[in-house]
């Protein structure tokens, strides 16, 4: 948790605070394996002012912040200082933000495989889908 208060400073300079947070979103994105353009497109806003995010020129609103954190499924304290996932985020044990908050076992389950998705190097992954498809088709009796 941030504990000391950090004061806006002039614009065009980034405090402290948005430096932490564009390190953050930087990581995150790396995690997840997008690109800034996809990051960019979550949250409705252009590549370049994304980059801005970023580099930290920019500050990223609460609004953006919460938008981005629903639409990925993770909980809005992935920007907290002391998050123990801050690594990976996907590994945080609480709950996700908002409507992604869902809470049931279905959930649990949708969490477990895409962790496993993830974990499966970015060159596999279309191989995976595919497995996962067949699987599912042979299952449901759909073949």
């Amino acid at each position: 948790m941030i504990t000391k208060t950090i004061s806006p400073k002039k614009k065009g300079k980034a405090t402290e605070l948005s430096e932490k947070v564009a390190e953050r979103l930087f990581s995150l994105r790396n995690s997840l394996g997008y690109t800034q353009r996809t990051m960019a497109e979550k949250i409705d806003v252009t590549f370049q002012q994304y980059q801005k995010y970023e580099k930290a020129k920019d500050r990223l609103s609460l609004e953006r912040a919460i938008v981005l954190c629903e639409k990925l499924g993770l909980p809005l304290t992935i920007f907290n200082e002391n998050n123990a996932a801050a690594k990976g985020f996907a590994e945080s044990g609480q709950a996700p933000f908002g409507s992604a908050a869902q809470g049931s076992k279905a959930r649990a389950e949708e969490d477990e495989l895409i962790a496993l998705f993830r974990s499966v190097p970015r060159k596999s992954r279309k191989d995976f889908i595919e497995m996962v498809e067949k699987t599912a088709k042979l299952l449901s009796g759909k073949n």
